[in-house]
């Protein structure tokens, strides 16, 4: 259970609350901050990120084993391949 702001009284409300205990006013239009919706994208775009950042340091590790390998002349590259 989540606790919202009122819009009326800015008083702390329930989220399943219906009106605000305070005031009365109605709080069936009010947005909550945890829909499903916003939490599923919020998911997707953290997944994606990580998969990216990943990707970049397994592509930065091996872009550094070439260039160590080229300026030693040690053949690291074939360890791994």
């Amino acid at each position: 259970m989540a606790l919202v702001k009122c819009r009326e009284c800015d008083n702390d409300v329930s989220t399943h609350a219906t009106t605000c205990p305070n005031c009365g006013v109605s709080l069936e239009n009010e947005v909550t901050d945890n829909s499903p919706q916003e939490e599923e994208t919020k998911g997707f775009w953290e997944s994606w990120y990580i998969q990216l950042k990943m990707w970049f340091c397994g592509g930065a590790i091996l872009v550094a084993l070439y260039i160590f390998s080229y300026l030693t002349g040690c053949n690291v590259i074939s360890i791994f391949l």
